[in-house]
C-alpha cells in the first residue's frame, strides 16, 4: 500500500493505472492568430487571460510576432499557443464564465482566429 500526499491509502495497481491514463492522455493546443487594433484593450485582455487558464490546466507555450512568412500567406501579425491536458479542457475553458467575460474586450482589441488541435504525441 502507498500513501498519497494527503495521507490516503492507495493500492499500487491503482496508482499504476492512474499513471498509464495520464501518460496516454494527449495534449491539446489552442492556437490564436491575432491582429491588434487597440493596444490598450489588448493589454487588458492579455493580462486577464492567464487567471482563466489555471482551472483548466492551460498554460502559455508561445507568444510572438511574425518574423517572416516562408511559404503561403499569413494575414496575422501575432500568434499565441496554449497547451491544455485535452480538447475537453479547451472547450471548458472557452465556455467558462471567466473567459466569456473577456470576449467583449478581445473583440474591441483585435481580430482573432482561435483554433484547437489534438496533439499526435
Amino acid at each position: 500500500m502507498w500513501h498519497d500526499d494527503g495521507g490516503s491509502t492507495i493500492r499500487p495497481e491503482a496508482a499504476h493505472i492512474a499513471s498509464i491514463e495520464t501518460e496516454n492522455r494527449m495534449s491539446a493546443y489552442l492556437i490564436g492568430h491575432v491582429n491588434v487594433r487597440d493596444a490598450a484593450h489588448w493589454a487588458q485582455y492579455r493580462s486577464s487571460v492567464p487567471r482563466t487558464l489555471r482551472r483548466w490546466g492551460g498554460e502559455l507555450v508561445f507568444r510572438g510576432r511574425l518574423a517572416q512568412t516562408l511559404s503561403g500567406q499569413q494575414p496575422y501579425a501575432e500568434t499565441v499557443v496554449l497547451r491544455f491536458p485535452d480538447l475537453a479542457s479547451i472547450d471548458g475553458w472557452h465556455r467558462s464564465d471567466e473567459y466569456q467575460a473577456l470576449i467583449p474586450i478581445r473583440q474591441l482589441a483585435a481580430d482573432v482566429l482561435l483554433s484547437s488541435y489534438q496533439a499526435d504525441d
